[in-house]
């Protein structure tokens, strides 16, 4: 894996994981980096997302949404990971605010974002755990790339 941000899922269906990445993609088709989501396959249930270029916010935003995606997909882990920054990425099970992103970091530091803009630290939630990558093992299995609505004129919705 050549990015330093990556998403841990395991999942039973590979189909309902396409769908929720497609639904992200074109949730935020005006951004770079919805033009190259890559969906990597290890082993078993175990999948690894790359984003290139994601920048901070929307990388808690991909977090939350495959948590919880508009396609109602059920996925047994989300868990993404910071490289650079040994950072771990999670919404716990009992979470019932949908709208914020937990954050723990290696040296044991723990903080929730909430997605209007403020962050509270906190104390005594999950511990970071590494992710051993195989990289020998993974399997591309497609790029998501977002569908762009088509321009169409100003009064299109009036004359079709």
């Amino acid at each position: 894996m050549e990015n330093n941000k990556f998403i841990v899922i395991e999942c039973k269906s590979r189909d309902e994981l396409v769908g929720a990445l497609q639904g992200y993609a074109n949730l935020y088709c005006h951004k770079e980096f919805t033009q190259g989501i890559d969906l990597l396959h290890e082993k078993g249930d175990r999948y690894f997302i790359e984003l290139s270029a994601l920048d901070d916010e929307h990388f808690l935003y991909a977090v939350n949404y495959l948590r919880y995606p508009e396609n109602r997909a059920k996925f047994d882990t989300v868990l993404g990971y910071d490289i650079k920054k040994e950072a771990m990425y999670y919404i716990p099970e009992d979470d019932t605010e949908y709208d914020n992103c937990f954050v723990t970091y290696r040296n044991g530091e723990s903080v929730k974002h909430t997605f209007d803009g403020s962050s509270q630290k906190l104390s005594g939630n999950i511990e970071y755990t590494e992710q051993k990558i195989e990289t020998g093992t993974l399997k591309a299995i497609c790029t998501i790339v977002a569908d762009k609505p088509e321009k169409k004129g100003i009064f299109s919705w009036l004359f079709g």
